[in-house]
């Protein structure tokens, strides 16, 4: 697994640059990191070999029937955009790793832009560096098609919520043609399309007790879904989630930065921050709603991880002096426990020249 420390310390190379007191100097310095890194995580994974993750072999395969023209309708309402991008590299007669790498490029480009929208300047690569420890495996390696796909419903958002509403719309159509569990963000996306800004932490407080009724009124209704093709791996089992279950150490943490969000910090929050608290209560919400079944609770709440990544966030800005160094040590041993816990999902790493 000696691969993957390289890219988690690449990624965590990034972070001293957020000590740089002279502004220029860590404008460019953040600017060639982003260059160099972004370069590197494309590469590592669009270059992996079938024997990585799990999904590689169908995909593979499914790239090979469309580039040969077995085309189904259900391709197109299935997986709209996996369907477009392989027809397209079957036609200059390139190689399913032609597909590989335009996910990666766009998976990690959407993150970038992501963290650039929500960060502020100085802990933009601590922050980016959460994000990869968290999701580059995850998603770029593994669940490639939902990780391009949250990031462009998270950025649609945060558009929508500052009133671009046009590029808001286009990206979160674009996130629905990567993979439609994007239709889960809809709620959060239309209230902000529509200028919905949260004063009060009632409507938070409201979530607990619905998220536990639902919790035992969805039960039944979860079998019955059971019988429907699209969602039937979630509900039946078909996904392993033995070595992963919705109530962990990391629930009680995301829970906790929650709570500190909410109780500590409220009145200093800037409504894009509550925006983010609004994202990760959705998250809590699902996971508490959905438990009855593992997969699908964990890959519901999935939607709004960069949400909760941000809440994380948010005590570094109201932090002085040593305090706050203490904080971004924390957020880096937070992001080490993520990487180590994601890499339970893959196998050992190999690339396809080997």
């Amino acid at each position: 697994m000696q691969w993957y420390y390289i890219i988690y310390f690449a990624a965590l190379s990034g972070v001293p640059i957020c000590f740089i007191n002279d502004i220029p100097l860590r404008r460019r310095c953040q600017k060639y990191y982003f260059y160099a890194l972004v370069v590197l995580l494309v590469v590592f994974a669009g270059l992996r070999s079938s024997d990585v993750d799990r999904d590689y072999t169908n995909y593979s395969e499914w790239f090979n029937g469309i580039s040969v023209g077995e085309l189904y309708p259900q391709d197109w309402f299935k997986d709209p955009a996996f369907v477009i991008i392989s027809y397209l590299i079957a036609s200059l007669g390139w190689s399913y790793v032609g597909v590989t790498l335009i996910y990666a490029a766009i998976s990690v480009s959407a993150k970038l832009h992501f963290s650039r929208i929500v960060s502020e300047g100085r802990w933009l690569t601590l922050f980016f560096y959460l994000v990869l420890a968290r999701s580059f495996i995850r998603h770029e390696m593994t669940q490639t098609r939902a990780g391009v796909a949250i990031a462009l419903m998270s950025i649609s958002i945060y558009l929508a919520f500052r009133g671009r509403k046009r590029k808001a719309g286009l990206f979160y159509f674009l996130a629905l043609l990567f993979h439609l569990s994007a239709l889960i963000g809809f709620p959060m996306f239309f209230i902000t399309w529509r200028g919905f800004r949260i004063r009060s932490r009632l409507w938070l407080a409201m979530l607990v007790p619905l998220s536990l009724v639902l919790k035992y009124a969805l039960q039944n209704i979860l079998q019955l879904l059971s019988g429907f093709s699209r969602v039937t791996p979630y509900l039946n089992g078909g996904y392993d989630t033995a070595h992963v279950r919705v109530f962990t150490a990391y629930f009680v943490i995301r829970l906790a930065a929650l709570l500190v969000a909410v109780l500590i910090y409220w009145k200093r929050l800037s409504d894009e921050q509550r925006l983010a608290v609004l994202g990760a209560s959705a998250g809590i919400f699902l996971l508490i709603s959905l438990s009855a079944n593992d997969a699908l609770a964990l890959r519901s709440a999935d939607i709004f991880g960069l949400f909760e990544l941000v809440v994380f966030m948010i005590p570094i800005h109201f932090l002085k002096g040593h305090l706050r160094i203490v904080y971004a040590v924390f957020i880096v041993l937070l992001g080490l426990g993520f990487f180590r816990a994601s890499l339970e999902l893959i196998g050992p790493y190999q690339w396809i020249f080997a």
